[in-house]
């Protein structure tokens, strides 16, 4: 069974890579191509550190079965907002994506029912910032980010944090996978409003899962063509600043690949 796992670290690079592949295995590696005896779910772990020092972490359950999608917790960079007495401060989302809702998640001792959760960053720095989730499945998933304030960071706050995204049974694409993690999301509301995954912070998908790849005729060039299903969730924002969260979306796309 071969698994490709993709990283996706947020802060100042380069980074270094700490995989725990969940059967006494480890990987330096930023995207290891992992080969698993058997199907059994691997809890995987991925840590990541950058040039200053900060790590981060990101725990998730990989199923070996392709299609399926399992459930994880994201933290978003940290963003200006108003606390509860309406003072201006810094805010990061935790977002649960994927697996089977509803959700609950964890954070500071308290379990709140909802996907998404506003935390406010009160003092600085913030350190191990650890947050869990899990579906009504019961599968689980838990990521950790550290933030402080920057005054070379365009919103006067930088953050520390990783996740990783993950593709079963490799064997059957005919292609470089990595071409499935630079894809934009691009989304027009009603009102004419663009909504782009390019203008957020790290501008690829929170979480892209191909399903399915379906063999089809060659096109006019002679090349050989296929049809892929995917299921994705991932964080859009518009130019004025407004964001939106695309949430277990189902789709297929159409493309051309070298034989």
């Amino acid at each position: 069974m071969v698994v490709k796992l993709f990283s996706n670290p947020n802060g100042i690079g380069p980074f270094q890579y700490e995989w725990d592949l969940g059967d006494n295995r480890t990987s330096s590696l930023a995207n290891p191509r992992i080969i698993y005896q058997n199907r059994n779910p691997q809890t995987i772990q991925l840590t990541t550190t950058d040039q200053n020092g900060c790590s981060s972490s990101q725990t998730r359950q990989v199923n070996m079965h392709p299609g399926t999608n399992e459930c994880s917790i994201l933290l978003t960079p940290p963003a200006i907002c108003n606390d509860s007495s309406g003072n201006i401060s810094y805010c990061v989302k935790a977002i649960a994506i994927g697996g089977e809702a509803p959700y609950q998640i964890t954070y500071d001792n308290n379990t709140y029912n909802t996907n998404i959760l506003n935390i406010p960053l009160t003092d600085f720095p913030v350190n191990d910032l650890c947050v869990s989730v899990e579906d009504a499945t019961g599968i689980s998933a838990s990521t950790c980010g550290n933030f402080n304030l920057s005054t070379s960071s365009p919103s006067g706050a930088q953050s520390c944090n990783t996740q990783f995204t993950y593709q079963s049974d490799l064997e059957e694409i005919p292609f470089d996978s990595l071409q499935l993690g630079t894809v934009e999301v691009i989304y027009t509301d009603d009102n004419g409003e663009v909504f782009s995954s390019a203008n957020v912070n790290g501008s690829t998908l929170n979480q892209f899962n191909l399903t399915e790849l379906i063999p089809y005729q060659r096109n006019n060039a002679g090349q050989k063509t296929s049809i892929a299903k995917i299921s994705f969730s991932c964080m859009l924002k518009s130019d004025s600043g407004t964001e939106i969260l695309m949430e277990n979306v189902i789709g297929s796309f159409g493309f051309a690949h070298p034989d």
